[in-house]
């Protein structure tokens, strides 16, 4: 559409069979339509959050978290990929969660359910502008806000806020170019465009809103136009078209230079299961309510997967027989779906596999297709002349209909079965495991705060409901101790072998330990009996130990210890003063690698560090002394760490 000469669109339809029956009630009643649809957001936000709040931050919410602690908010920290998208909102939000209000869920909690309340609705105004107001929009407002993608995304912080919040802005780019279509307001369409511009600060998905404005300009905002006459429309208004394109290129530009990283691309067999996979067992379960689990085909998740594909196309049959426009909402909502997978299957299936395609992270944005489409199936378009909130509900004091009691019956049933797979969804959380954890880490370190101690913490691996392994692309590997529990204090200290010294159990428990020596002492005694080795340097004793001073090339010193050592978790304690990291290496019985094992980090100029040599063999450790650099031994000691303090 020409933004400055074209007159609005008006939409005419004629009466069509529908399954919601739908009336214009008098005058004078549209703020009761109003409070109608924040009553359906306000109940979808309390069901969600009745399935969500018992959840906590788990897996990307730490690695983002620490981020944003330890980078601070900076050009370069809001520009920083996250999980290899451009998602400075993100950054924002992580950043400000983490200074205000630090692992604080229900402030987290209360941010996206509000983005999911807002789109709750957004939803219903973008139908009761479509489509005559009345039970039929109130009942899809209510089949969207009760969908079980919201409780497995809402639940998990890090997911959330990139879908909710770009979901969000990208329903008010819809609803904006909606009132545009029919005003031919530039307030409106400048709104919408900035809407899309924003949603792009926080995830790629947006950069199909365009495509589903065209879908909803060709085959939804004039059903009874034949399809050419609706493109030939279409595409008459390419100077519309062109301002939404205008920040989805730039945004694709930034994103393909800076931020994108091709994988292989995957194969049409793969594809083609990804895509059934999608469609079959998550998307449509979805939408009726159901969830089937990973590898559930081999234990009776077929049938109700078949049995889900049987409703949805005999309810296709049965609308597009009784309607000559009722393929219209179902080819949008099938080629919206499509789009989306592609979105996400093609640059991910090579490398994460076709298993992808039961996270509910990456379903959201087509989520909020389904009222929109099925609105295009089941009810009727807008009559000319009418305004957005001009007609009203039914009054519920006359007869209604049978269908409707019918539509009532099976919303009730949606919503038992949504319910009972919320619960299911939720207790799968890894954030309900997460929680006691943090929560025995925060309430041991207030012990030992108000007991005067300060403590280090032998920094190891949090357990895997906290930050899995497969999420880790380190270096710092953000699965360690040092990266989570900074977080609830950033002044704690790890592997410091200079005062009391806590290991972390599974359940989060701090544990007081303290290192058993096998071999090793004090430096100069161990370098004059042999045990410590150093050549090519000048090396002298002193109050401070061994001092060792390396000029053209690293010089190693190494430790070995009178017999080899056997068995699991050997430490090396390592007093040193130097104010560069040191390469620490072991020889397992196969000498030393090319590769060091640890590089040890020195915080001051005076370190006592703790370093785990591991197991199950330790028959020698090499510290490097760096190029040109002097550093001086203390107390060299090898053991086993056991409980006490």
């Amino acid at each position: 559409m020409n933004v400055e000469t074209e007159a609005p669109a008006r939409i005419e339809s004629p009466p069509d069979p529908t399954f919601v029956s739908e009336s214009t009630a008098p005058a004078g009643q549209g703020t009761s339509s109003s409070l109608a649809g924040a009553a359906v957001a306000l109940a979808a936000v309390a069901w969600v959050a009745f399935y969500t709040l018992t959840s906590f931050f788990f897996f990307d919410d730490y690695i983002y978290f620490r981020e944003a602690q330890s980078q601070g908010l900076s050009i370069g920290f809001l520009l920083q990929p996250l999980n290899l998208h451009l998602a400075p909102g993100h950054r924002i939000a992580d950043w400000a969660l983490q200074t205000l209000a630090p692992l604080d869920f229900g402030v987290a909690q209360a941010l996206l359910l509000a983005c999911l309340g807002g789109s709750v609705l957004v939803v219903f105004r973008i139908l009761t502008t479509l489509f005559e107001p009345g039970l039929g929009s109130l009942a899809l407002t209510f089949l969207y806000g009760t969908s079980v993608v919201h409780v497995g995304v809402t639940q998990w912080w890090s997911a959330g806020l990139q879908s909710l919040p770009s979901g969000l802005l990208s329903l008010v780019c819809i609803l904006t170019w909606l009132h545009f279509v029919r005003t031919g307001s530039r307030r409106a369409i400048a709104v919408s465009v900035l809407s899309l511009a924003a949603a792009l600060l926080f995830y790629v998905k947006p950069v199909l809103v365009p495509l589903y404005l065209v879908l909803l300009r060709v085959l939804v905002v004039e059903p009874d136009r034949s399809l050419r006459a609706s493109v030939v429309e279409t595409a008459r208004e390419w100077r519309t078209w062109l301002l939404y394109l205008a920040p989805v290129t730039l945004y694709a530009l930034v994103y393909v230079g800076a931020y994108w990283q091709p994988s292989s691309t995957p194969s049409l067999g793969l594809l083609a299961e990804f895509l059934t996979i999608s469609w079959q067992r998550v998307f449509v379960p979805s939408v009726l309510g159901f969830s089937l689990a990973p590898g559930s085909q081999a234990g009776g998740g077929e049938t109700p997967a078949l049995a889900g594909q049987l409703v949805v196309l005999a309810i296709m049959a049965v609308t597009i027989a009784r309607s000559r426009r009722a393929w219209r909402g179902w080819a949008f909502l099938v080629v919206a779906f499509m789009a989306n997978a592609l979105l996400v299957g093609v640059p991910r299936i090579a490398d994460w596999g076709t298993g992808i395609a039961y996270f509910y992270r990456y379903y959201p944005e087509v989520t909020f297709i389904v009222p929109i489409a099925l609105g295009a199936v089941f009810l009727r378009v807008r009559k000319p002349g009418s305004t957005d909130g001009d007609v009203e509900l039914r009054s519920f004091r006359r007869h209604l209909p049978a269908r409707t009691y019918v539509l009532v019956v099976a919303l009730a049933a949606h919503l038992i079965v949504a319910s009972a797979t919320a619960e299911e969804i939720s207790d799968a959380s890894p954030g309900r495991q997460a929680k006691p954890y943090i929560d025995n880490v925060r309430s041991d370190l207030a012990r030992l705060d108000e007991a005067g101690i300060r403590p280090a913490i032998v920094d190891g691996v949090v357990p895997d409901f906290v930050v899995a392994s497969w999420a880790v692309y380190g270096p710092p590997f953000q699965n360690r101790h040092s990266e989570v529990l900074s977080l609830i204090d950033p002044t704690l200290r790890f592997d410091r072998a200079d005062g009391p010294l806590f290991e972390v159990a599974d359940d989060g428990r701090l544990t007081p330990v303290a290192l058993v020596p096998v071999a090793g002492g004090w430096a100069p005694r161990l370098f004059q009996e042999g045990t410590l080795r150093t050549s090519g340097t000048t090396t002298e004793g002193s109050g401070d130990g061994l001092c060792v001073r390396a000029s053209g090339s690293t010089t190693p010193v190494e430790l070995r210890p009178s017999s080899p050592l056997s068995g699991e978790n050997w430490y090396l304690v390592l007093q040193v003063r130097t104010q560069q990291p040191l390469s620490v290496s072991v020889d397992r019985g196969s000498g030393y690698g090319s590769i060091p094992d640890h590089v040890v980090a020195v915080e001051d100029a005076a370190g006592d560090r703790l370093v785990k040599l591991g197991g199950p063999h330790l028959q020698g450790v090499r510290i490097d002394v760096p190029t040109s650099s002097s550093v001086c031994f203390g107390r060299l000691e090898i053991g086993l760490l056991a409980p006490g303090g």
